[in-house]
């Protein structure tokens, strides 16, 4: 018997068991229901805005399924097209890209959308978090540029990295990046490379501040202190402490916290 299970957190699956000839009702009720698009059963095809008629003139006829019609409509069903759009503010409205990925087969309903700032990464944007939440194996997220799915060609390929790793593939439809072809593997490939290289441009970059920074007398660490004025502030308050004063207040005189007071007391005892 087929039936349908539907786990807390997870899109609703199919259990592909059932008797060799049964009446097609349940199974045309189950497409119609769940695929939102048209379906080929035998000789019929059916968009879905007419599925219940066609339910209706099929209900009592008898027909029989066999494993490979049942696998392929579970591995269509794993096979789901999200989209996801980012612009920078509410301003600027996401409908090119709404529009490039409806186009692209992506239904409206499975879209995620952030407005954001571009200064945030990938997995700080709420609606990218959902994203990676839902996406499972098998799916497909689409975007309209390759840049939308992160702030810098790094948080693009670890996003992208990310989501491969879960069985998901990414295409962009500008970009005309689809790793299901060899042309999108090598975009991919190129995307991999060049972000090492923006990696260690920056490493180099850091680096090479620090050497200049050091050439011109910056000093590195914490600033030099004056001994005489750091024993003047502690003989100040350990007087206070004397006195009755919490270690708080008898930091607070000189302009220390109660965690400097302590530092330079350990070291006056040493």
């Amino acid at each position: 018997m087929l039936t349908k299970q539907r786990p807390t957190g997870c899109r609703k699956s199919i259990n592909t068991s059932l008797h060799q000839t049964q009446s097609d009702s349940n199974l045309l009720n189950l497409l119609v229901s769940e695929t939102g698009s048209s379906f080929g059963f035998g000789n019929s095809h059916c968009p879905t805005s007419q599925g219940r008629a066609c339910l209706d003139k099929l209900s009592h006829r008898k027909l029989s399924y066999d494993r490979d019609y049942l696998d392929f409509v579970s591995h269509s069903w794993s096979m789901r097209l999200l989209g996801y759009t980012r612009v920078s503010t509410a301003g600027q409205g996401a409908q090119l890209q709404l529009d490039a990925l409806v186009g692209a087969g992506v239904q409206k309903r499975d879209v995620f959308s952030d407005v954001t700032s571009g200064s945030k990464t990938a997995k700080q944007r709420p609606g990218m978090r959902r994203l990676l939440d839902y996406a499972e194996d098998g799916d497909t997220v689409v975007v309209w540029r390759i840049d939308r799915p992160g702030r810098s060609l790094l948080d693009v390929l670890a996003t992208v990295n990310h989501l491969r790793d879960q069985g998901v593939k990414v295409r962009s439809v500008s970009d005309n990046i689809d790793p299901e072809t060899s042309s999108g593997r090598m975009m991919l490939g190129m995307l991999a490379t060049l972000a090492e290289y923006e990696r260690e441009l920056v490493t180099e970059r850091v680096n090479a501040g620090i050497a200049a920074a050091k050439q011109n007398g910056t000093k590195f660490g914490r600033p030099p202190v004056d001994a005489d004025e750091i024993a003047t502030k502690l003989a100040i308050a350990e007087d206070a402490r004397a006195k009755g004063r919490t270690a708080k207040d008898a930091a607070r005189l000189v302009g220390w916290s109660r965690a400097t007071l302590y530092r330079h007391r350990q070291a006056a005892d040493t």
